[in-house]
Parts: structure tokens; sequence; C-alpha cells
């Protein structure tokens, strides 16, 4: 399962809400976390983005994967409800 509850989720320097996306001046955007659960901050080099297809949700979760300790940041929350096609159960 990925760790979201302490998360504090940013953009252009501010918090949240990690559900919207949001018009900038370079287009739009959805806000990320600032830090993994363990601490790690997420910033340029320090963090892998991805998107994880999901049948449950019809959709995909992104998911954000500290480089330093491995740790996953996802929204919207994984849960034992979702399904990814066979992988991804020991996030």
């Amino acid at each position: 399962m990925s760790d979201n509850r302490e998360s504090v989720w940013m953009l252009d320097g501010r918090v949240a809400d990690l559900a919207r996306l949001y018009r900038t001046r370079h287009g739009w955007a959805h806000p990320s976390p600032q830090a993994c659960p363990a601490g790690h901050r997420l910033g340029p080099d320090q963090v892998i983005v991805s998107a994880i297809p999901c049948g449950h949700l019809l959709t995909h979760h992104r998911s954000y994967t500290c480089r330093t300790c491995g740790r996953v940041v996802a929204w919207p929350p994984i849960t034992q409800a979702c399904n990814h096609f066979g992988g991804l159960r020991n996030l």
C-alpha cells in the first residue's frame, strides 16, 4: 500500500488540494507531495513520477517513488480493492 496521509501536497510553493487540477502560467498541473513518508524531500532528481493503471478505478494512480528509500506516495490512494493487473500489490 502507498502512504498518503502525512504527505503535504504543494504547487508553486503553496499547499494545494491534491484532488484538483490547477492552471498555472505554464499550463495545467497537479500538486505533488513534498516529502516521502520517511521524510526525504521529493524534488528534481529525487523522485520518480509514474502512472499505475487500475482496473478498479477504471483510470490510473499517480505515483511518486522516493529515489532515496523507495517508498511510494500515490493518488488516489491504493487500496485492497484496486486491481493492477497482477502487479504492485506490495505498494
